[in-house]
């Protein structure tokens, strides 16, 4: 176990190199001075103060910071130095205010261009909340407000950026409605490009809205080696069982469209089947202990994937177990008794998954899981034995997928 971790923590730190991508692009210093270069595209979920580039491709990695730069692009990236009013407070139910009123601070950021025509559409993406900002044929940036907050123990919302919409985004050709428009990237960008089309400007948009979170099935395979060590049950603590794992199922995985499709979140539920015997003898006690388990296992992933190439790419995962045991058996065998001890019935258990994968294409996958749980349950036979069994069960299992979707 110590060295599947090891092994395991080794891939993400050797591999976390490759994942820079550096794309071509180009910035603006704050003296005016255009540079062309390549920019790492981080696919940034929150607004960045900061960006790396390589002059070209084989010089070093330099950092550029927000004080030094007016603007950069990279792809579908368009950020922008501006000073502006950054509504500060938490969408946390739990840390709402009272307060109706917007928590503004002003201070310089990168705001990321979305859309740019007569009128002007920024985003600003922080741990706290989205911020939403327009700008008027070249006048003054202005934020659309929205704020939840308590009153008493009822949450209310802040929709003054509807009225904004109504008052300051308007067109004299036509009247939107605006009582629809959530405080969403989607509905903003959508009221700004018709308004924009209405005022008869074209309207330049920097965001990919094809790329989407992605649903993959697999198939899933696996072999594998299992071991079970008995703490205790019937004379058997100590004993050491071990032999082949072999499991069949599904794995259903959701792909998150951020950060360039690195994360993603996995449920896989197997049928797994193990089983081997042992010689007891202990202080007198004699038999064969025989165990057969078989059980329906969820797996329940949390995976990141570093890419190796536009075709192939690493994986590592970890996650909770359950696991359902169904038609297993612990035999004790051979005892001389008048009823040799059985346990059938075991409880469900719960335990931890890890571990490391190949991908090519999208379609075929081959990856090593660790997975760790324990294994208990007891039954009482009056005047005949009490089993009350307790055991630890590990498995390395070779694992092969195939995406049907």
């Amino acid at each position: 176990m110590k060295n599947f971790v090891a092994l395991f923590a080794f891939l993400i730190c050797a591999t976390a190199s490759s994942q820079i991508q550096f794309e071509k692009g180009y910035f603006v210093t704050i003296s005016g001075e255009r540079v062309n270069c390549l920019i790492k595209n981080s696919d940034w979920v929150y607004n960045p103060e900061s960006f790396d580039y390589k002059l070209s491709k084989n010089t070093e990695v330099k950092t550029a910071e927000l004080k030094e730069i007016q603007e950069f692009k990279v792809n579908e990236f368009y950020f922008i130095n501006e000073s502006a009013k950054i509504e500060m407070s938490s969408e946390k139910t739990s840390d709402l205010s009272s307060d109706r009123s917007p928590d503004f601070t002003v201070k310089n950021v990168f705001l990321r261009l979305l859309i740019d025509g007569e009128v002007d559409f920024y985003e600003y993406v922080s741990r706290n909340k989205v911020n939403f900002f327009y700008r008027k044929n070249g006048e003054k940036l202005e934020p659309l407000i929205q704020k939840k907050y308590r009153v008493n123990s009822k949450i209310k919302e802040n929709l003054r950026y509807r009225q904004q919409l109504i008052s300051d985004l308007k067109c004299n050709d036509r009247n939107f409605d605006v009582t629809d428009i959530a405080y969403s990237r989607r509905d903003l960008m959508g009221y700004v490009q018709n308004l924009n089309k209405c005022l008869g400007s074209d309207s330049d948009i920097y965001f990919n809205s094809q790329k989407n979170s992605k649903w993959v099935l697999y198939p899933v395979v696996g072999l594998g080696l299992a071991n079970l060590e008995v703490d205790k049950g019937l004379g058997a603590g100590g004993t050491s069982l071990s032999g082949l794992e072999y499991s069949v199922g599904l794995e259903l995985e959701y792909i998150f469209n951020f950060n360039k499709y690195k994360w993603s979140t996995a449920i896989e539920t197997t049928y797994r089947g193990f089983q081997d015997e042992q010689l007891i003898e202990n202080a007198g006690y004699k038999s064969d202990l025989r165990v057969r388990y078989n059980s329906v296992s969820t797996f329940l992933a949390l995976r990141h994937y570093f890419y190796l190439s536009e075709k192939s790419k690493l994986f590592v995962h970890i996650g909770p177990i359950v696991d359902v045991p169904v038609g297993s058996e612990i035999l004790y065998a051979n005892t001389g008794r008048a009823m040799d001890p059985v346990l059938n019935e075991l409880d469900t258990n719960f335990g931890l998954g890890l571990g490391i994968g190949y991908t090519v294409s999208d379609k075929l996958s081959i990856g090593v899981d660790y997975t760790s749980k324990n294994i208990a349950g007891e039954k009482f036979v009056e005047a005949n034995y009490d089993l009350d069994w307790k055991s630890s069960y590990s498995s390395f299992s070779l694992k092969l997928e195939y995406a049907i979707f």
